[in-house]
Parts: C-alpha cells; sequence; structure tokens
C-alpha cells in the first residue's frame, strides 16, 4: 500500500466519503486494513482482482509512484478489459500529508531544543 499506512488511510476514508451518490466505492484499502504485513499478499491481491472483476471501472489515487499492487491491478484491468483511471488525489489528501510532514518537522525541532537545552549540542 505505502511506506505510511496510516496516512493512506486517512486519505482513502476521505475519497471514499466524498464521491459522487451514484459510485459506490470498493476498496481494498478498507477492506484489508487489519493486515500490517504483506504475509497474506497473494491471497489478497486475488481478492482484489475479484472485486475488480464486478467493478464497471477502477480508480487509482497516484501518491507519488504506483504501489506495487496497484501496478498489478492496473495490469490486471488491462487484461480483463475493464477500464481504468489513474487520478490525482484531492487537496484535502494532500494536505493530510503536508500536515503529517510539518508534525513531523516540529517533533525534531523540539527534540533538538530539548538536547540544546540540556547541553548536549
Amino acid at each position: 500500500m505505502s511506506d505510511n499506512i496510516e496516512l493512506r488511510r486517512k486519505q482513502n476514508d476521505y475519497i471514499c466519503r466524498n464521491l459522487p451518490d451514484d459510485i459506490l466505492p470498493i476498496s481494498p484499502v478498507k477492506m484489508f486494513e487489519f493486515e500490517d504485513d504483506d504475509s497474506r499478499r497473494e491471497e489478497i491481491l486475488q481478492v482484489c482482482y475479484d472485486m475488480i472483476d464486478m467493478c464497471d471501472e477502477a480508480w487509482f489515487y497516484k501518491y507519488g509512484d504506483c504501489s506495487m499492487g496497484q501496478l498489478n491491478e492496473m495490469g490486471y484491468c488491462q487484461i480483463e478489459g475493464v477500464t481504468f483511471d489513474i487520478k490525482k488525489p484531492p487537496q484535502e489528501c494532500l494536505n493530510l500529508e503536508l500536515q503529517q510532514h510539518i508534525d513531523t518537522l516540529r517533533s525534531i525541532d523540539d527534540s533538538y531544543r530539548e538536547l540544546v537545552n540540556e547541553g548536549w549540542i
């Protein structure tokens, strides 16, 4: 999915909640959010393929590079003749990512200040 699973889950939640009413979101991210490792990756990928078989169209949201799972699913779409689209994430999802970077920088800055105050630096 991504190197930052929690962020991708929040972004996925936002996207699924804000789709037009005539679109039913089917999300592997939501369906398998309890899986924290890749030990069942092939089983999960097969379920993703089965979900694609039920869809009229598949949408993939791209944050940086596509994940290996997304690339596999896109390849499956091509083989099976399912239309797919690679979409730009909504600005709100990008804002979540930006906020996480800001929080990380603040944490690093706080740690640095603490080291300075304690005389380590």
